[in-house]
């Protein structure tokens, strides 16, 4: 995984009246009674210890520490990072990972004044936003810790390795909610799961070494029954249970497991430098599952494959279609836009002749990737398209840039190659 210093740096905080509305700041601003509760709900996903970015925010001190740099970064909106535009589709979790109203006129008045801690007794308990899947009724993991060579010629740097788990359960379930247990997280680019029916795993399969997967090797990934579940840096806990706008459970969703399958863990490795040698990792999977769900989901993971982005070009786009065949509709439940480190901004839509429909659109950081649950799923008929557009850059201006120069990049699954994905959880219907 690259580096994530900046990821969530400097989510800000905002001031409310008792019931909710923004107000502007006429009170002194203090640590516990203003910012530490925002800290808490919008910041600490990543600022925390052991997090995947600098600083622990629920600390006043190292908040203190960090706070001239984090002012001056909210001042020229380089912070909060990038997510999914809510006025395309709003989603689960929105309100969480934008700037709030008035956020930046309340920070900046803690730090004018001092950073006063103020009283105790004034802190407001807030809950934090989910880092972690809490309660979760399955657990699978890696059989042993590996560790990763990296000595592929042809892969430099880059290692995909494929680990198949049982997952102990005699009848079918359905996955609800998922978040990975990630063990080394400096190693970790991505993680994906699958499902494979257990009659094709190979007779020679070691688990304690796996399988080494990258570009389809290792004659599992050929055999897949389906893909589960993605997860990439910055993205949190997924739940699929269905809300009303009052906020009252309507309905499960989840993705069916067979007894007679196992989970494949397909760990891609990163050598980001040379801190990494030496390290082993044992990752995997937290699930809550149910035995039945109202609505069953597959992820359909839409892709582009065929795009070269030329060296120099500071926003290349390239756009894929698909269409829904005859006989067949559904819905469009959850995206998880991916690209690598030279992704700036996704877009996809639906059109339905000259209709068109927002599914999800904007701006793209690597460390900082998410599912998005909607709202409000998107509905789907025989012969709509749907569409992908992913956007570049590829000039000397991308700081995240791994080659010392820009060169051809075409699509790949190596981190200085590229990926253009919107893995979507979708329901058909026919």
């Amino acid at each position: 995984m690259r580096g994530s210093l900046g990821l969530c740096f400097f989510l800000a905080v905002g001031a409310c009246d008792g019931d909710g509305t923004d107000s502007a700041v006429e009170h002194e601003v203090t640590w516990h009674a203003d910012v530490h509760p925002i800290m808490e709900q919008h910041c600490t996903r990543c600022h925390t210890e052991g997090g995947q970015a600098v600083g622990d925010f629920s600390d006043l001190e190292q908040a203190r520490a960090f706070a001239e740099v984090s002012l001056g970064r909210m001042e020229h909106d380089l912070m909060p990072p990038p997510v999914a535009d809510p006025e395309c589709r709003d989603y689960i979790g929105s309100e969480h990972l934008s700037l709030p109203p008035h956020s930046l006129e309340t920070f900046r008045t803690w730090v004018d004044s001092g950073m006063p801690e103020g009283d105790p007794s004034s802190a407001v308990e807030i809950e934090p936003i989910e880092t972690e899947l809490e309660d979760p009724d399955l657990v699978v993991l890696m059989p042993e810790p590996y560790t990763p060579a990296f000595d592929d010629p042809e892969n430099v740097g880059n290692e995909y390795r494929c680990f198949v788990i049982e997952h102990g359960q005699d009848e079918p379930f359905f996955i609800t909610s998922f978040h990975p247990i990630v063990g080394e997280a400096a190693l970790v680019h991505h993680i994906v799961l699958f499902s494979l029916d257990e009659r094709h795993v190979p007779d020679d399969y070691d688990p304690a070494v796996g399988v080494d997967c990258i570009n389809g090797r290792g004659g599992m990934v050929g055999r897949i029954d389906g893909m589960l579940a993605g997860w990439a840096p910055g993205m949190t806990p997924v739940h699929l249970e269905e809300y009303d706008q009052a906020g009252n459970l309507t309905g499960t969703r989840g993705i069916r497991v067979a007894p007679g399958q196992r989970i494949v863990v397909q760990m891609h490795y990163y050598r980001n430098g040379p801190e990494v040698d030496g390290l082993s990792d044992q990752s995997g999977y937290a699930f809550k599952t149910a035995s039945e769900v109202d609505t069953p989901l597959i992820m359909a993971p839409f892709g582009a494959y065929n795009f070269v982005i030329p060296p120099g070009d500071e926003a290349y786009s390239y756009e894929q279609s698909f269409s829904l065949p005859a006989g067949m509709s559904g819905r469009v439940h959850a995206v998880f836009p991916h690209m690598h480190v030279l992704g700036t901004r996704y877009r996809v839509w639906s059109s339905r002749g000259e209709d068109q429909t927002c599914i999800a659109e904007g701006n793209y950081l690597f460390d900082n990737q998410l599912s998005y649950v909607f709202k409000q799923p998107v509905e789907l008929q025989a012969g709509d398209q749907v569409h992908l557009e992913c956007t570049w850059d590829n000039s000397t201006n991308n700081p995240h840039r791994i080659l010392p120069e820009p060169q051809e990049v075409r699509f790949g699954e190596r981190t200085d190659e590229e990926m253009c994905y919107a893995f979507s959880l979708v329901s058909v219907g026919r």
